[in-house]
């Protein structure tokens, strides 16, 4: 989903090394806002992409485990 308020615009926060997205942020401008060297900022229009996807190959891939669903004792 994305949300745009003006020039709002959603961002996804990637990890250098492994390319996993570490946050979502909102910025006014992409270039208001630079990240430290371990970082870079990708845009999230069109996708549901967050946190703990891989962006990779120019696309942004879920790599997250599937829940495991436990009964509780009863």
């Amino acid at each position: 989903m994305v949300v745009k308020m003006n020039n709002t615009q959603i961002y996804a926060v990637i990890d250098v090394k492994t390319n996993i997205v570490q946050n979502v942020i909102v910025l006014d401008n992409e270039n208001q806002w630079e990240p430290s060297t371990d970082l870079y900022i990708k845009s999230l229009i069109d996708t549901d992409a967050g946190i703990g996807w891989k962006f990779e190959n120019n696309n942004f891939i879920d790599i997250r485990p599937e829940p495991v669903l436990t009964s509780l004792p009863t």
